[in-house]
């Protein structure tokens, strides 16, 4: 079982696997377009290994020493 979660801890999931799946890194702009990035992440796995318990939604942000967030 591998778990995990949001900053704030409010969301959590569970995968119902024995070692981290497979990531992959797409680099098309179709991808750079939509995300902002210069290349979007994706993990490929079964929907029933997935188990999510959603929380609300919180603005997190940080404020560096020098000001700057």
């Amino acid at each position: 079982m591998i778990k995990g979660g949001c900053h704030c801890g409010a969301c959590r999931y569970e995968l119902a696997l024995t070692e981290l799946p497979l990531a992959y890194a797409c680099h098309c702009r179709t991808w750079q377009t939509w995300s902002g990035s210069a290349f979007s992440e994706q993990v490929l796995l079964p929907e029933s290994a997935r188990s999510i318990t959603p929380g609300p939604v919180v603005e997190y942000g940080f404020q560096s020493p020098s000001g700057t967030q």
